[in-house]
């Protein structure tokens, strides 16, 4: 029978191969997170799970947990927000992985817990700091060849509390971004999903007003990979969610456009053919 543990620095036989065992034997029972020591590992389950509900959002109040309770990534959230009320120090969370690992999702879950820790949780502040995300990837994430929705670049979002523990706002900021995938891209892979979408969603008016021409005037929509027509009602769909993300954080939609101008204007160039 394998071996299933929470912790593997509890293992006997610390090696690749049996903590391979203990994951796979865990991951096998939807039990997706596996502790090592502080660190919290997280296999991607590639499926919607009941493990993020309410009840698991008391169980993992920062008031009432307790050191042994199962893995969880509510337990990191929970574990840092302690510290920091008792502390009264900062804290950091580094969320690492290989593409497709689950990074982004993991770092949105940790937000909704301290959010909902705050001694009067806001749903608005947190709606708008998750709202945030598909902008970055709009602009940040491409496909590659191993992920449709892969980030190419680095991102540090920082959360600013009040002396009463209470979440007051948030600040994101990017670093290292693939910008070369704008000019020349791997074969089966694309450029930034905004191009893509902003083709298919926005109106001929919006496209003159940004100084954009037909689609198949550019490089970018020609690669071998993509079939704009056949992909365009979902490049639509992300167009308008863009859009109503930009809106539900303060963005009017002349505003939104002015913003994507100087965007594409500032750091991105769409090469004609």
């Amino acid at each position: 029978m394998a071996v299933k543990r929470e912790d593997l620095s509890c293992l006997e036989k610390f090696d690749a191969d049996s903590v391979l065992e203990v994951l796979r034997s865990r991951y096998a029972n939807d039990e997706i997170y596996t502790n090592c020591g502080e660190i919290l590992l997280a296999v991607n389950p590639y499926k919607t799970l009941t493990i993020f509900d309410n009840e698991n959002h008391e169980k993992y109040d920062w008031k009432t947990f307790e050191a042994n309770m199962p893995p969880h990534i509510y337990n990191v959230a929970a574990r840092a927000y302690q510290r920091i009320r008792e502390a009264k120090t900062d804290q950091v969370i580094l969320v690492s992985g290989e593409s497709g690992a689950g990074k982004t999702e993991s770092t949105k879950l940790m937000v909704k817990h301290l959010v909902y820790m705050s001694p009067n949780g806001d749903d608005d502040l947190h709606n708008k700091i998750v709202q945030v995300n598909p902008l970055l990837e709009a602009f940040g994430n491409a496909q590659t060849i191993i992920n449709d929705n892969s980030s190419r670049f680095a991102k540090f979002l920082e959360l600013s509390f009040d002396e009463n523990g209470q979440v007051i706002g948030a600040a994101i900021r990017d670093y290292m971004l693939e910008k070369a995938r704008v000019v020349t891209c791997n074969k089966r892979e694309r450029n930034f999903h905004i191009f893509y979408s902003l083709f298919a969603g926005a109106s001929k008016q919006q496209l003159s007003d940004l100084n954009l021409s037909e689609s198949t005037n550019y490089r970018i929509m020609k690669c071998e990979c993509l079939k704009l027509l056949e992909e365009k009602t979902r490049y639509r769909e992300i167009y308008t969610q863009q859009m109503d993300a930009l809106k539900k954080i303060g963005f009017d939609e002349n505003v939104c456009m002015d913003k994507m101008f100087f965007i594409l204007n500032d750091n991105f160039y769409l090469r004609r053919t």
